[in-house]
């Protein structure tokens, strides 16, 4: 009785597995029909606005071709105008159309005999920085000092002071704690900071008083000063940030 239960089992499951196949089969062979007649009916529809394109007003190939490379030109035209816009506006663009000789390409180190000459300059602003190697600020500061100078050297010349070796010359301006930064343009100070300015402030500073430059190849007359640059001095002598005198 129970061999007879077993065989019957068999029988149904294979009879089950048998229909489920068929079933599948059948699902897959309607899909792909209907995929064939969805690309069948896409295709006639496509014959037929293509052969009745010019009753429905629409391009043809050639025209539409030509839109397209109308279009392109047109695109690659703007582009360009805009590179060349911006081009212009370029502080390198502007620097190379104004001419103005590049007169200092890294900071100059002077002292008590080489400042006074160069202080005095009339083509350019002079940007004098006191500063002392064992003062943390002013090493930070040199490298914008630097970038300064090779970014706007048609501009700007940057003057290095050292007030331990050369304290008179930190004494005369009045310098009581470095960096202090002092902006000369004919020998007479225009502007000034004292410790550290981000790069774009101190950039800021020499943009603003561009305007007292000289056209290029133009040298404006002026006064003579004192021989070590008319710099507005401070009362208080130097002394190095968190000592005073005794």
């Amino acid at each position: 009785m129970s061999d007879s239960y077993s065989k019957i089992e068999v029988k149904s499951s294979k009879a089950g597995g048998k229909s489920c196949m068929g079933g599948c089969m059948k699902g897959v062979m309607v899909m792909l029909v209907l995929a064939v007649v969805g690309l069948l009916l896409l295709g006639a529809v496509g014959g037929v606005v293509y052969l009745n394109r010019e009753k429905l007003g629409l391009p043809t190939m050639a025209e539409l071709k030509q839109d397209f490379d109308q279009g392109f030109s047109q695109g690659v035209e703007k582009a360009r105008e805009r590179a060349a816009e911006k081009k212009k506006q370029s502080p390198s663009a502007a620097a190379g159309k104004s001419k103005r000789r590049i007169a200092s390409s890294a900071p100059m180190h002077v002292n008590q005999a080489s400042f006074a000459k160069a202080s005095q300059r009339k083509d350019v602003l002079v940007l004098v920085d006191y500063y002392a190697d064992w003062c943390g600020p002013c090493k930070r500061l040199a490298p914008d000092l630097e970038k300064l100078v090779r970014e706007h050297g048609d501009k700007v010349v940057v003057l290095k002071v050292n007030v331990d070796s050369d304290g008179e010359l930190a004494q005369q301006a009045g310098v009581s704690s470095i960096p202090d930064v002092r902006i000369l343009y004919g020998g007479k100070q225009v502007d000034r900071f004292v410790g550290q300015l981000p790069y774009k402030k101190i950039e800021k500073l020499i943009l603003k008083h561009e305007s007292l430059l000289p056209p290029p190849g133009e040298v404006k007359a002026m006064p003579s000063s004192n021989g070590v640059g008319t710099i507005d001095p401070v009362t208080k002598r130097y002394l190095p940030p968190g000592m005073s005198r005794k």
